[in-house]
């Protein structure tokens, strides 16, 4: 994960830097009125390697977000069971924050696997179990939530990383 993040991170300043030189060009070029062929060569190759740095940056997001067995197996440390049907799952790390959010049903077995990674149960809210844990693996401040609602077993689940 760190070394996409930090591909990332490359990309998007790679990418600001080649709009601003592209920004600086555009002022040159209007302002001295240069617009022979051999000019404007330089500036369409700055925007063509801008154009596929910003592409690069929102594959590497998006691709990094959709699979929710990846994140599934990246947050609770093991593969999704059979019994494990996916609603909806996003990831989004940046930098020093991060966030991960999953829906998904399953039955009271798995819910007891991940829970037993140390959340405690806290106050139920409703008809929900709520469980919560704080920590400090790759952030310096980390939580996780988890809601169950055991009568139509869908569990949703929030982590957040902050440095």
């Amino acid at each position: 994960m760190h070394v996409l993040n930090a591909l990332f991170l490359i990309l998007l300043f790679l990418a600001v830097d080649i709009a601003l030189i592209m920004a600086v060009w555009i002022a040159l070029s209007i302002f001295t009125k240069l617009t022979k062929l051999r000019y404007q060569i330089p500036f369409l190759a700055l925007a063509t390697i801008c154009t596929i740095c910003c592409v690069l940056v929102v594959f590497i997001q998006y691709s990094i977000g959709i699979q929710p067995e990846r994140i599934f197996k990246r947050q609770f440390g093991f593969e999704p069971p059979l019994t494990v049907r996916f609603i909806e799952a996003r990831q989004y790390v940046l930098s020093d924050y991060g966030e991960v959010s999953m829906e998904f049903t399953t039955d009271k077995s798995t819910l007891n696997d991940i829970i037993s990674r140390g959340m405690t149960r806290r106050s139920d809210i409703g008809q929900k179990h709520h469980y919560t844990r704080s920590f400090s693996d790759e952030f310096s401040t980390e939580t996780e939530e988890l809601y169950f609602n055991p009568r139509t077993t869908k569990v949703r689940y929030f982590w957040y990383g902050i440095d």
